[in-house]
Formats: C-alpha cells, sequence, structure tokens
C-alpha cells in the first residue's frame, strides 16, 4: 500500500501533509501510531536512495510551511552527507589494514625458512584479507596429476592435511589451473563444480579457487 513512497522519494520527492488526506492504504499505519501530519524525506546517499527521515505531529493537525520542509529537506541532506563520510572513512580504514597485511604476508614469506612454513604462517592472514572463514594452500603435482594439502587454516586442520591424493580425481586445484583462472563458487550447494554428495558434506558455503603459478 506505499508503492507511490517509493517512486516519489526515490526520484528526490518529499511526501507530506495531513494523513487524513492520505491514499486509503496509508492512513491505518499512521492512525494506530497516533499522528495528524507527517512529512517525510528521502536520505540519499551517494547518489542512491539510502532511507527515509519522518517527522510527525501527533497532537494538532499541522500543515508544513514551506519553510518548514527546506528546513527538513536540509536535515535529510545532512544525514546523508554524514553516512557518505562514514563510508569513506571506512573505506580508508579497510585499505589500510589490507595494506598492512600485505607488507606482513610478505615479510613472513620473505623470512620463512621453507615453503611449508611459508604457507603455515600465511594462511591465516590471507583469509583475513577477505575475512574468510578459512583458507587452504594445495600443491599440484603435474607428473602424478593429483593434489597434495600444502596449509590450512580451518576448524577441519587436523582432517584436512593428512588427506592422501586420490588417483584420477578430478579437482578444484585441478580445475583452475587448468583454466588459469579464479574459480569462483558463491553457492556450494549448487554448483557444477560441486557432486550432490560432496556437496552435502562440504563445511563451506562458498569458495574462491586461486591458482598459484
Amino acid at each position: 500500500g506505499f508503492s507511490r513512497w517509493q517512486n516519489q522519494l526515490s526520484q528526490h520527492l518529499s511526501i507530506h501533509g495531513l494523513v487524513e488526506e492520505f491514499p486509503k492504504s496509508e492512513q491505518g499505519f499512521f492512525k494506530e501510531m497516533g499522528s495528524l501530519s507527517i512529512a517525510v524525506m528521502p536520505i540519499f546517499v551517494e547518489n542512491d536512495w539510502w532511507g527515509v527521515v519522518i517527522f510527525e505531529e501527533c497532537r494538532t493537525k499541522r500543515n508544513w510551511t514551506s519553510m518548514e520542509l527546506k528546513t527538513l529537506h536540509t536535515i535529510a541532506s545532512i544525514l546523508g552527507s554524514a553516512e557518505s563520510r562514514a563510508r569513506a572513512e571506512q573505506k580508508l580504514i579497510r585499505r589500510q589494514n589490507t595494506l598492512t597485511l600485505l607488507h606482513e604476508i610478505v615479510r613472513e614469506a620473505l623470512q620463512a625458512s621453507n615453503l611449508k612454513a611459508m604457507a603455515e604462517d600465511l594462511v591465516g592472514r590471507l583469509a583475513g584479507l577477505i575475512f574468510a572463514d578459512e583458507c587452504f594452500v594445495t600443491l599440484w603435482d603435474e607428473v602424478s596429476a593429483q593434489t597434495s594439502p600444502l596449509a590450512s587454516y580451518s576448524a577441519t586442520r587436523n582432517t584436512y592435511l593428512p588427506l592422501q591424493p586420490v588417483f584420477g580425481e578430478y579437482t578444484l586445484t585441478e580445475m583452475a589451473l587448468n583454466s588459469n583462472s579464479t574459480l569462483v563458487v558463491n553457492d556450494v550447494n549448487n554448483s557444477p563444480y560441486f557432486e550432490r554428495e560432496i556437496a552435502r558434506h562440504c563445511p563451506a558455503q562458498s569458495v574462491i579457487v586461486i591458482p598459484l603459478v
């Protein structure tokens, strides 16, 4: 019953007036709250309609003046600007955190005594880059065409690392290496890369496989 709100507010247009003059589909909602007059201003953040701020008069029927409406519109603009600024600050913080993590990853890689030690040190930091729950590093043997676990950052670490390669098994590692591109699985349960039975026992819901050459 509020479709006109979406149409008007998304076009930077406000909605205001006496509740009793609103469409019947909207009156009930506000009458239950005791609203007699309302003014609704859209809030835009980075050119996207983000939300609304609603001003209500519950004591008397109020016809909003043009000056009042301009003031309320200004308030909505201030809220939108504040959210835009907060988003920009968060982007800067995330970027700085990412750069710090990347620096730590490079430092750990240079200081590692061998490949396995390096991988074990890095999997947790790699997961932290994109806030992933788990991260695995798997090796590929071209001669035997088999994979072997190298490092794991996950709750299943103790069961993953001892896994033995299965001859002839077509794995996500091989798929990513053959395609020489990142393999993205948004939904494990509805993916052509996972057999239904395997997906049912897979603890992950989404997976990214990045080939390392």
